[in-house]
């Protein structure tokens, strides 16, 4: 979406002797966690043929996260205007703010990422790292409820993505020093391994519905293939002619999937796995771009209709391929370029990760209903002070409660009131 750059600041509260560098995926440590960007919607995605030993992962286009000395976070931006919105105010929705660096690392643990996702409950996913006597970083999918963190695997193994039970899509390492993957599935501390693929050297959970599919990135260390896998049956997903450099994004219950082919022009994509074929979610005629970046139960596609560096049209596509816009910005009006999305089965849009050169970078927005843009920070109820507290909202459930990171580093879950 954007050209990106990494802004590293020690963290002075971490400190790892011979910590060896390496490089993992969206769900590890973020040293250099955000990559905030200095133009619009042209995010560099990582090579997919080098996709995974030392790979910066896309599923969430942007979470390039690197294992180095010490722990790094990201130097505070500045606010600017304020949300704009059809309505003066929505005094049914506030939210409550937690801390989630202020969270119990384990013992024997060096800290806490929990920004994998949440469940129905608002019980919180992610991954606490320790150091191993080589000096590598060990990753174990861990879990924040009720001010407690649990270890959930003891075995090395990340978090990527989590459905509404609680089910984690991630992967184990099979070696941790050159942080090889295998896609996994996790639910408390069993760990449901999936089977490699022939030839297949890395992979993991890349999306994943309440019914347990999981959609699975595999290389084989030149190419890169997408699986479906339910009950350890896999099948190739063959996304057809005019989907030729997918990037998925999403999988609803129905089994239906959503993502960017990132071919120039870039354009979203709703797959049918009922017909096997893919329906192109064009932009709107004023706009040259789209992308998916999620699919809820009725099939409804959250995405941008853009230009670079211009207008941006956020909406949904519906089953039959309508986009309806909820809010328009990159305008004078409203000059915020967003970078991400995310929304729920009530169409509960947020609008995050917003670009450096913006002037409101730091900030994301609630989208309640077309037209009402809401700043999410005037809806919490106990709200930090750090600026830039909810830079990043990287996931969102059905109640509508969030997690996430800011921009100097710091997690958080809104647990949503009412």
């Amino acid at each position: 979406m954007s050209k990106t750059f990494w802004v590293p600041i020690d963290r002075p509260d971490v400190t790892v002797n011979s910590l060896r560098v390496s490089c993992w995926s969206s769900a590890l440590l973020r040293a250099q966690r955000a990559t905030f960007t200095n133009s619009d919607h042209q995010l560099r995605r990582p090579d997919r043929s080098s996709i995974m030993n030392s790979r910066p992962h896309s599923t969430s286009m942007r979470r390039r996260f690197v294992v180095a000395v010490g722990l790094v976070t990201l130097l505070s931006g500045t606010l600017g205007i304020n949300a704009t919105s059809a309505s003066a105010h929505t005094p049914s929705i506030s939210y409550r703010y937690t801390d989630l660096n202020a969270a119990q690392v384990p013992a024997g643990y060096l800290f806490n990422d929990f920004t994998a996702g949440l469940d129905s409950a608002d019980r919180v996913y992610g991954t606490s790292y320790a150091v191993d006597s080589a000096g590598d970083a060990v990753p174990n999918v861990s879990e924040y409820a009720h001010g407690t963190t649990t270890i959930l695997q003891r075995r090395p193994s990340v978090a990527h993505v989590v459905n509404a039970l609680g089910v984690v899509g991630g992967s184990v390492l099979t070696n941790v020093a050159q942080s090889t993957e295998q896609a996994a599935l996790f639910l408390g501390d069993h760990a449901d391994v999936i089977p490699r693929q022939p030839g297949e050297i890395s992979s993991f959970v890349v999306a994943l519905n309440n019914l347990g599919v999981a959609i699975v990135l595999s290389s084989d260390g030149s190419h890169t293939t997408y699986f479906r896998c339910w009950l350890h049956h896999t099948t190739r997903l063959d996304f057809g002619p005019d989907v030729t450099d997918p990037d998925v994004t999403g999988i609803n219950d129905a089994g239906f999937v959503t993502g960017i082919d990132q071919t120039s022009p870039q354009e979203a994509f709703r797959y049918d796995p009922y017909t096997g074929a893919s329906t192109l979610l064009p932009p709107q005629p004023t706009e040259s771009n789209s992308w998916g970046l999620g699919i809820n139960d009725r099939s409804d596609v959250l995405g941008y209709s853009f230009n670079f560096n211009s207008t941006e049209r956020i909406g949904v596509w519906d089953a039959r391929g309508h986009f309806h816009t909820y809010i328009v910005e990159g305008t004078p009006q409203v000059p915020t370029i967003s970078n991400s999305l995310r929304f729920n089965d009530d169409n509960q849009i947020i609008v995050t990760f917003v670009s450096n050169s913006a002037p409101d970078y730091g900030t994301s927005y609630l989208i309640p209903r077309p037209g009402v843009r809401l700043n999410l920070a005037n809806l919490v109820e106990n709200p930090p002070t750090n600026v830039g507290a909810f830079g990043d909202v990287t996931a969102e459930n059905d109640r509508g409660s969030l997690v996430g990171f800011g921009l100097d580093g710091t997690d958080f879950l809104l647990e949503r009131q009412g």
